[in-house]
């Protein structure tokens, strides 16, 4: 579905690229995200979480802050910004960041069910 830009050498990146999303009210539209350390071209996975869009939406000010699961994933966690933007139909605008990730370069995410 998308990536983020990747942050070097922080603990708490603030990533600026927004992702736009089909928001469907009418379905529930799974979502994962995958924290992944990138060190000369190679992923290895920190951690992921998975949500829906609606509970993203629904959250207060719609924004989502999730604990990291996975082995590497320590006390990570990950907070999602979700925001309404109306051009004809729902597109939801993600902004992302993440706190306690130990050198963690860059956010990926993709749709589950895939």
């Amino acid at each position: 579905m998308g990536s983020t830009e990747v942050v070097s050498n922080n603990l708490n990146p603030n990533f600026s690229k927004s992702i736009e999303v089909d928001f469907d009210f009418t379905n529930v539209q799974k979502i994962q995200f995958r924290v992944v350390d990138v060190d000369k071209n190679i992923e290895e996975p920190l951690g992921h979480v998975e949500t829906t869009l609606g509970h993203i939406l629904k959250s207060k000010k719609s924004t989502l802050t999730l604990k990291l699961e996975g082995k590497d994933a320590g006390e990570g966690e990950i907070t999602i910004i979700g925001e309404e933007k109306k051009i004809n139909q729902y597109i939801v605008k993600w902004r992302f960041s993440a706190e306690h990730v130990e050198k963690k370069d860059f956010l990926g995410f993709g749709k589950s069910g895939k």
